[in-house]
């Protein structure tokens, strides 16, 4: 590769998290919307992988929010044409454009799972970079999160046996990516959506952020290390309560048992990262578990639950909760 390669810095940015000998030989999903992110990160990958560039998958999911979304769909199959690539496409049943973001976050997640799986592939690779991260771990402060949602996003999740999401541009500012597209002369697709303010996501990147960077011009540095701090921390909390759990929780079949009094002098974020452990190893929803419903939790895990109904109470995701000598009782009603 010629030293001004555009995309070797970048190379050697993923390289650092997630070396081509890790992946290079297995089959890779990667996510491609259009847009000069996952263009970026489908040209990086198809180059560091070299030979075993054609493990490469590139998939598309059309949500069939804006009248020209069709026009994307075309470009990534081109581009992966021209690269010798197979392309997955996949469109949603529905054109209704009020879809709130986790709605189509979840259909293109699906679909991206659903193809990695019937393909036989070990990663699902998609664009996440350096400022989603810093929008993110803002985005979670504001909604009042704990230390899991303030680490931000992860560079990788297991999604389920055997499939792993990978997030390899964590470290990639959004400014390096369009210089490179530009020096490669590697067109991509902008969707005028990311400007509307209307979704939250939208208004702290295009207004919020710039407003705090006129005061505060490292606010992105800030931000990336309050993640990385509370992350470290969030580890050493996690890992207490993954020693606590094998003393104080049994699983059985849909049912999980919490006994109350080996958890009552706990802090409350090791209950916390208890309970959320819980929920992972259920495989339960927790996107609308909020600080509220955490809390009302670790509050049993306190008081021994002698305040709470007898016929007990139900959290999102259909989860029921009753306690019943000494320990809490969690259920998952279908």
């Amino acid at each position: 590769m010629s030293e001004t390669d555009p995309l070797q810095p970048i190379c050697d940015r993923v390289a650092a998290i997630w070396p081509a000998g890790r992946w290079a030989s297995l089959r890779v999903v990667v996510g491609v919307s259009g847009g000069a992110d996952s263009v970026c990160l489908l040209r990086t990958l198809a180059q560091m992988a070299d030979e075993a560039a054609s493990n490469l998958i590139v998939a598309h999911y059309d949500h069939q929010t804006r009248d020209d979304s069709a026009d994307d769909a075309a470009f990534v199959g081109q581009l992966a044409r021209d690269l010798g690539l197979d392309f997955e496409l996949g469109r949603s049943a529905s054109r209704d454009p009020s879809r709130s973001e986790a709605d189509l976050r979840g259909e293109r997640y699906e679909f991206l799972d659903a193809v990695a799986r019937r393909l036989g592939a070990r990663y699902v690779a998609v664009a996440h970079n350096r400022d989603d991260q810093v929008e993110t771990i803002l985005h979670n402060i504001f909604r009042g999160t704990g230390g899991s949602g303030a680490r931000g996003i992860a560079a990788f999740r297991p999604l389920g046996e055997d499939l792993v999401l990978a997030r390899p541009f964590l470290n990639v500012a959004r400014q390096a990516i369009e210089a490179a597209m530009a020096a490669m002369g590697q067109a991509y697709r902008n969707d005028p959506t990311n400007a509307e303010p209307m979704w939250t996501r939208n208004w702290l990147r295009v207004e919020l952020l710039p407003m705090l960077k006129d005061p505060f011009p490292q606010v992105d540095e800030s931000l990336l290390r309050l993640g990385q701090n509370v992350g470290e921390l969030q580890a050493a909390v996690d890992q207490i309560a993954a020693e606590l759990e094998t003393t104080t929780v049994v699983c059985e079949d849909a049912i999980v048992r919490i006994d109350i009094a080996p958890l009552q002098r706990a802090p409350e974020a090791v209950k916390v990262a208890l309970l959320q452990g819980c929920w992972k190893k259920m495989d339960w929803p927790q996107a609308k578990m909020s600080h509220r419903h955490w809390k009302r939790l670790t509050q049993l895990l306190k008081n021994s639950g002698s305040e709470v109904d007898p016929a007990g109470f139900d959290l999102p995701g259909n989860v029921h909760v009753s306690v019943s000598n000494d320990a809490i009782m969690l259920t998952q009603r279908l």
